[in-house]
């Protein structure tokens, strides 16, 4: 399925291996570099393909450097990736985040609380703490479940399973990030790891720039894959002009 093309700025198929396969700036940007901690890479278990991170009994991390890739500033972007939760105790499962213990700055945190609800948080340079969870109950029992978060204009969208969960208004720009701000899966943050997800996470994405989403639809039925795109070009002595589809 088209899905990973110029403004995808992470795309992990989990496929043996933690290879970030984005195609951001048309493959002009190198690909990042994800190590783990307690976590792996499952060959057994999947929703695509044959492999997905396996986050244990909620005990691993999956990290990688700061960059400016995700510096979604006060524009459009999408976090979208498959949980299949498998238990445990914790009444709160990180699915990901890039949240420092004790720090006010906050560009993302993305979990499941209450056992079974999503909730966003980010902060803003001018409405402070973003802050809101859906009421849609993400399946347990090892069934696999889609999770967006959207950022279309001044509104922030949770959707499960292709279902509008809930909105929120945003205003200004999303918190610049530190030099601790690291990315992370599994966690909320690289030093924020009390309540790790339980379970197998697939098709991790990050999007900058665009809103993939902005009313419900079918979740994907495959894998994301490079998106070639159809391109048309108009060549003479005095124009050249080329045109870029953006898949979804």
């Amino acid at each position: 399925m088209p899905g990973n093309d110029r403004y995808t700025s992470v795309m992990l198929h989990f496929e043996s291996s933690l290879a970030d396969d984005n195609d951001f700036g048309n493959s002009g940007n190198s690909p990042h570099t994800w190590t783990t901690s307690s976590a792996t890479v499952s060959s057994t278990f999947s929703k695509f393909g044959t492999g997905s991170l396996n986050n244990g009994a909620g005990t691993g991390a999956t990290i990688t450097p700061i960059s400016n890739d995700f510096l979604f500033g006060s524009g459009n972007f999408t976090i979208d990736t498959w949980i299949n939760l498998q238990g445990g105790t914790n009444l709160q499962k990180d699915i990901a985040g890039m949240i420092t213990a004790g720090a006010t700055n906050r560009p993302f945190t993305l979990v499941v609380i209450g056992s079974s609800f999503v909730n966003f948080a980010t902060t803003t340079s001018t409405g402070g703490l973003v802050n809101f969870t859906g009421s849609i109950a993400v399946t347990t029992a090892s069934s696999w479940t889609h999770i967006a978060v959207v950022r279309s204009g001044s509104t922030l969208s949770i959707y499960v399973n292709g279902i509008l969960d809930a909105s929120i208004a945003i205003t200004g720009s999303i918190t610049a990030l530190t030099s601790t701000n690291n990315l992370a899966i599994g966690v909320q943050g690289d030093s924020v790891v009390s309540t790790p997800f339980n379970g197998f996470i697939d098709e991790f994405r990050i999007t900058t720039g665009v809103a993939r989403w902005t009313t419900n639809f079918t979740p994907p039925v495959v894998a994301y894959d490079t998106y070639p795109g159809i391109q048309l070009t108009v060549e003479s002595d005095f124009i050249s002009q080329k045109t870029e589809i953006v898949a979804y």
